[in-house]
């Protein structure tokens, strides 16, 4: 029997639906570390039955994203110094490859879409929006892998998405979003200077600056996991 030409069109699950929807609010922010995830609670916001909250769940904490404890329920997880020097140290390898890689694959249009983030960045920053912000810096970064066009590449980039999100959104709220804008600029420029080196140095130090950022504001272990106690205190 001959194989199919066409892959199988797959519907987006419930539970899927529900992970993103939770993701998101994890990364902007509205979810807070240390908040505690009630199966019913989401299921009644979400307009839906525990069943796929529950699955969402486990797919949020294979993620990284949420601890969960037996008997006590799920937690939004925080963000631990170690993890915060192990992520941005991986994005200055991963990021200054997509650097170097998108150079050689840039045009006109791939130029001006990105002085259009940056300009986008520029207005957002004087509104004060950080979840908005959020999002146009991770598109900025992520519209560079596209560039980049390496594939694995990207996925390695997309399974570190949802952290990496949410400490973008952190970072930010800890700085002055116009300066992290100029930082925006300052790169692009470089980008479009031609010097490959100067290019992924930019980059690194880029990325380099918001882990500072984080852990200058959080000179202990940042926004710890809760602890056993704090999760007995917080389900009672």
């Amino acid at each position: 029997m001959a194989e199919p030409k066409l892959e199988i069109i797959r519907i987006k699950s419930l539970s899927e639906e529900a992970a993103g929807k939770i993701r998101q609010a994890i990364a902007a922010g509205r979810l807070q570390a240390g908040a505690r995830l009630v199966e019913t609670e989401l299921a009644r916001e979400l307009g839906l039955s525990r069943s796929p909250v529950r699955e969402a769940l486990y797919l949020l904490e294979q993620e990284g994203l949420i601890v969960r404890y037996p008997r006590r329920g799920a937690f939004v997880r925080g963000l631990s110094r170690r993890e915060t020097e192990e992520i941005y140290s991986l994005r200055t390898v991963l990021e200054g490859f997509a650097v170097q890689r998108a150079l050689a694959n840039m045009t006109p249009e791939k130029e001006e879409h990105l002085r259009h983030l940056v300009r986008d960045m520029r207005r957002i920053a004087v509104m004060g929006d950080v979840q908005s912000f959020g999002q146009l810096d991770a598109e900025f970064h992520e519209f560079i892998c596209d560039i980049a066009e390496h594939l694995v590449l990207k996925q390695v980039i997309n399974s570190l998405g949802a952290r990496v999100l949410q400490y973008m959104t952190e970072a930010n709220r800890l700085g002055d979003l116009p300066h992290i804008a100029e930082e925006h600029e300052y790169l692009l420029q470089s980008m479009l200077s031609g010097d490959p080196t100067v290019a992924v140095e930019t980059m690194k130090q880029h990325i380099l600056i918001s882990a500072e950022r984080l852990l200058a504001h959080y000179p202990g272990e940042l926004l710890q996991i809760p602890t056993t106690e704090e999760v007995k205190k917080s389900a009672r």
